[in-house]
């Protein structure tokens, strides 16, 4: 397996063309081609960035930090065109329109916006759905899906017997058109943060109460279900940090997280070793390991073949 180093992680952006590749650390930004690896452009912007969106044309970066703002960038001449606040929450991934009009983004308290690419400024489309602490139903998770062009937001509306019923609504990216609809009811909502992984022709999520990879339709109409191996399932939860199904449906990437029995033992814990497999989807056939430390992302594309590894402060490029 070849391995290609990259500056910046956390949290990257590929555009649809499978084209370039954008990472981040601190308040720099970081454009990659991604047919030979080599770093095109680096921004400084916004300090504490955390999501990134290159446009169609791909004339124009914008940029996202912790504090919800975003800030638009031209790329041929490298100058900040203006910054906007937004709501001041920061929120889910955010997305050019298909038309580079302006900027799709959503929060965490539930909001569907749009920033003008022309003036930099920005309106409330729909929501917020939670601006009270604690109050039901809220929004748990937003995500704009490029291969069915919707949006797809998760809600929380009932804590019960330790389990979060919630459902899945779907509207159309059309900023003209934003109308939420529920497409699936569940007992235990879906945690973008473990398994949820939105493919090509299918979504996925774990159910890691059962131990079970769920296979779905784009409506989250349940399919298949497949059990994970039962290492993965310790009596007191569950053995690994996150699960990622590639978009093509070939390989599953699991992160194990720090190797440690006693993870209060800060000393033991900070010098453990850390792991994440790639896995065949079909056999879950281990195919190699890793020791990447905190990853944070991972991201397939050329049908599979070559993947971003994401960590906080690096990623990596690799080709099967």
């Amino acid at each position: 397996m070849k391995i290609k180093k990259l500056k910046g992680g956390f949290t990257p952006y590929m555009t649809a063309d499978e084209k370039l590749l954008v990472t981040v650390s601190r308040n720099t930004a970081y454009i990659y081609n991604l047919e030979d690896g080599k770093l095109l452009q680096s921004v400084k912007s916004l300090s504490n960035l955390s999501e990134t969106a290159v446009s169609g044309d791909k004339k124009l970066l914008a940029v996202k930090n912790t504090s919800g703002m975003i800030a638009l960038i031209s790329l041929e001449s490298g100058e900040e065109i203006g910054r906007c606040a937004m709501e001041r929450r920061e929120g889910n991934a955010i997305v050019f329109t298909h038309d580079d009009s302006g900027v799709l983004d959503f929060d965490w308290d539930g909001r569907t916006m749009f920033l003008d690419s022309a003036d930099v400024k920005h309106r409330v489309l729909d929501g917020p759905t939670n601006v009270v602490l604690g109050r039901l139903p809220r929004t748990v998770f937003m995500h704009y899906d490029v291969y069915s062009d919707r949006i797809y937001r998760f809600m929380d509306d009932e804590e019960a017997g330790g389990d979060t019923k919630g459902r899945a609504l779907v509207s159309s990216a059309d900023i003209e058109n934003i109308d939420y609809h529920t497409v699936r009811e569940f007992d235990n909502i879906p945690e973008h943060l473990q398994g949820l992984s939105f493919c090509k022709t299918h979504n996925y999520y774990v159910e890691w109460k059962k131990n079970l990879l769920i296979k779905t339709d784009k409506n989250f109409g349940e399919i298949s279900r497949t059990e994970l191996p039962p290492e993965w399932k310790t009596a007191t939860g569950k053995a690994y940090d996150r699960i990622w199904v590639s978009a093509g449906e070939k390989y599953m990437f699991v992160d194990f997280g720090k190797q440690c029995d006693n993870p209060r033992d800060f000393q033991a814990y900070s010098a453990a070793a850390s792991l994440s497999c790639l896995y065949e989807l079909d056999t879950m056939e281990k195919i190699t390991d890793f020791d990447y430390e905190y990853v944070s992302d991972f991201l397939a594309f050329d049908d599979d073949r070559r993947f971003v590894l994401a960590t906080w402060n690096l990623s990596y490029l690799l080709t099967v």
